[in-house]
C-alpha cells in the first residue's frame, strides 16, 4: 500500500446527460447520506 502522500487524489465523477427521472433521482441519492455511506464503506472518501 502506497502512503496518500506519494500520489495526486483520484476524483471520479459523473453526470446526467438527459434530464429523466430516474437519472436524476439515482444522481440525487448517491449524493445524500445515505448514499454517501456507500462509498465511505466501500474505502472511498468524499469531498464536501
Amino acid at each position: 500500500t502506497l502512503p496518500p502522500a506519494s500520489y495526486p487524489a483520484i476524483l471520479q465523477d459523473g453526470i446526467v446527460i438527459s434530464d429523466q427521472a430516474g437519472a436524476v433521482d439515482f444522481t440525487d441519492y448517491l449524493r445524500s447520506t445515505a448514499g454517501r455511506q456507500h462509498f465511505v464503506q466501500a474505502g472511498y472518501l468524499t469531498i464536501d
